[in-house]
């Protein structure tokens, strides 16, 4: 039993569940899901208002409730830890009752917070994650995180829908940029607009598409509205498909995250052959290398990241260089080359059952 957030529409607009689950159903793994997203429980919520219980307490406990039904059915129970969860309301409810039933339990942590998460809130976190029979991390830098704390985890990386996110021929720049990561303070999107804003000065024609939602939405809304940028499209959350079609619209993929694990969507776009200009935040060095397969910046700088954009515009060799490697690194994480980690981790679950 998969948990996670709505696939159809996330934050990030990631495909990386619906990844993993092509690649254990392919090996004859029966799979459901049980979507930990609100509006699943809009209808209990309403139903729940006639005998008084307010809206966001009815559609945590619509959230518990479906687990309680659904968790039965399953040997396993995968929980995806990604943006669009909360540990609180979803990762203790799946855990607990996914060992209470006698289910093993699998936790998928793909969260660009970790090191903060675990220093600030550890304390109460560890034992919940002691729970799980295996934790699965995408990159060493978490790895070593949760080893600082004594959790033994599983390195697989995530996986990208090739299919999904077929490469492209890119050899010029207008640019025409694409952000894809939740709208949230660690992900340092103000600076990607200010960025934005001074390669507008140079190239006014340059376009930016703003995929995924969070918290700073209406905050980043206005900044754009005061710096009196048009070109500048907000798409809200997407689902896999619109990402991947915003993907083949633009010809550089850009990240300004000041903490970060590593995004798959930043894999995604290798995969399309985007060059990509990113910070150096937590795992991302293990994947990009400046200069070779993308750009990097230092963090929260406007200026480079401009710098960096206009650079590609004006060098269309570099461009073509960037493009080709990156769909080459990109090979790493296709489903044939991650799928056999996926399916030993999973047999394993059951020659080691706890």
């Amino acid at each position: 039993l998969f948990v996670c957030a709505d696939p159809d529409r996330n934050p990030a607009g990631t495909s990386y569940p619906g990844a993993v689950k092509d690649c254990l159903t392919e090996h004859g793994w029966r799979v459901g899901q049980c979507s930990s997203s609100a509006s699943a429980g809009i209808r209990h919520a309403r139903w729940s208002s006639k005998i008084k219980v307010p809206p966001a307490p009815a559609k945590h406990l619509s959230f518990v409730r479906r687990l309680v039904r659904t968790i039965p059915r399953y040997d396993v129970v995968h929980l995806f830890f990604l943006s669009g969860i909360s540990f609180s309301r979803h990762v203790v409810p799946t855990l607990v009752l996914g060992r209470f039933l006698g289910k093993r339990v699998v936790l998928s942590y793909h969260r660009n917070q970790a090191e903060a998460e675990l220093e600030r809130s550890g304390w109460w976190m560890l034992p919940f994650f002691r729970l799980c029979n295996s934790i699965v991390v995408p990159s060493e830098y978490v790895a070593d995180l949760f080893a600082h704390y004594g959790l033994a985890t599983k390195l697989i990386p995530p996986v990208v829908d090739m299919d999904l996110f077929r490469p492209r021929k890119i050899d010029s720049v207008q640019p025409k940029l694409v952000v894809a990561r939740s709208l949230e303070k660690r992900n340092n999107i103000a600076c990607t607009i200010e960025a934005f804003a001074l390669v507008k000065q140079k190239y006014p024609r340059a376009e930016m598409t703003i995929t995924g939602d969070g918290s700073q939405r209406e905050e980043l809304q206005r900044l754009v509205a005061r710096e009196k940028l048009n070109g500048v499209t907000f798409t809200g959350g997407v689902s896999p498909h619109e990402l991947s079609r915003h993907f083949a619209e633009a010809d550089v993929y850009v990240n300004a995250s000041s903490i970060d694990g590593l995004p798959t969507s930043l894999l995604e776009a290798l995969a399309v052959g985007l060059p990509v200009v990113t910070t150096a935040a937590g795992g991302i060095p293990g994947v990009i290398n400046d200069s070779v397969n993308g750009l990097i910046v230092r963090p929260n700088d406007p200026a480079g990241l401009a710098n960096r954009i206009i650079e590609l515009v004006e060098s269309p060799e570099l461009v073509q260089q960037l493009s080709e490697r990156a769909k080459l690194s990109a090979k790493d994480y296709a489903l044939a080359h991650v799928k056999g980690k996926w399916t030993s981790m999973y047999h394993n679950l059951y020659r080691n059952d706890s």
